[in-house]
């Protein structure tokens, strides 16, 4: 048993993909999500991993086990996913579902821990350090791994995208989350009225939004971000971050403006803030990596 299927479930996507001890990962098949019943949801998961087996040429008896990450609360040891606000799955059995279904030993975890593991273990897994992924997508959230062990305090640590901002207008205040303002669904919000210019141009959409009349708000936005980022390293002096998910993985520019944005802000250290950000090197298959990963280590201790 050298590999196993990892499973990576998002609000807006599935994809899984054969994973190896190594990292590597194959036969990588990716489906739009169901997020309007339980059952269509999980249906969709079920044939997406039954796409992985049937277009790999890999033995079902090398194949360790399916780890996967899915949104939200998890109860890891029950294998069910509590809640989440981009599924329908509310205590849903999901790992007693896919054992039933795929005769194979299943672990199941909050999908940010499964890309950060695999962001952490490509950096060379140091156990010495304290690092943060966070990511950019459907939603926001950031995973904690300290001294090569999750930091999860009461379940949901990292949950960054609940972050409230206050916006004042009119005379009132107006409390927003994170996820709100600067989420993968809240920039497809501003683009909606000219995604076919944004297409014509072929621009990148950050090049698209920071140039055009949406520029104020754009920056508004990076600022909100580059704060949720600082107020990270405030709280925990994090060795490392990693800046990924889909907003960030298809728009370069967006990383690249909220260090710029964090280097005007008082570094904790002689340094500039930037030095220890950097960008997603696995991209899309962070999540399903680091769930087959995750499985595979599982099974050795």
């Amino acid at each position: 048993m050298d590999c196993a299927i990892g499973l990576d479930i998002g609000g807006s996507k599935i994809a899984a993909g054969l994973v190896f001890e190594s990292g590597k990962c194959g036969s990588v098949t990716i489906r739009p999500s169901a997020p309007s019943s339980e059952s269509e949801m999980y249906e969709r998961v079920r044939e997406c991993i039954g796409e992985v087996i049937a277009k790999s040429d890999i033995q079902l008896e090398r194949i360790a086990g399916i780890g996967a990450g899915s949104p939200g609360l998890i109860d890891r040891e029950k294998g069910l996913a509590l809640f989440s606000n981009n599924l329908p799955w509310r205590s849903f059995p999901l790992s007693e579902k896919l054992q039933e279904d795929f005769g194979m030993p299943v672990l199941l975890d909050n999908d940010v821990c499964m890309a950060s593991y695999a962001e952490w273990y490509n950096l060379g897994g140091e156990k010495n350090e304290t690092f943060v992924f966070m990511t950019v997508s459907t939603g926001i959230a950031c995973s904690i791994i300290h001294n090569g062990a999750f930091f999860r305090g009461a379940g949901m640590a990292g949950e960054i995208g609940m972050y409230v901002e206050e916006e004042a207008g009119d005379g009132t205040f107006v409390y927003r989350t994170l996820e709100e303002v600067a989420s993968g669904s809240a920039i497809s919000e501003k683009v909606k009225a000219f995604s076919g210019k944004l297409m014509e141009e072929k621009m990148e959409l950050f090049d698209y939004l920071l140039a055009g009349e949406q520029a104020k708000e754009t920056e508004k936005m990076i600022a909100r971000l580059a704060k949720s980022v600082y107020s990270i390293i405030c709280l925990i002096d994090p060795h490392r971050i990693v800046l990924g998910g889909g907003v960030m993985n298809r728009n370069r520019r967006l990383a690249a403006e909220i260090c710029r944005e964090l280097d005007g802000y008082r570094s904790l250290r002689n340094e500039p803030i930037s030095k220890r950000i950097s960008v997603s090197a696995l991209n899309d298959t962070a999540g399903l990596t680091g769930a087959g990963l995750m499985l595979l280590h599982s099974l050795k201790e």
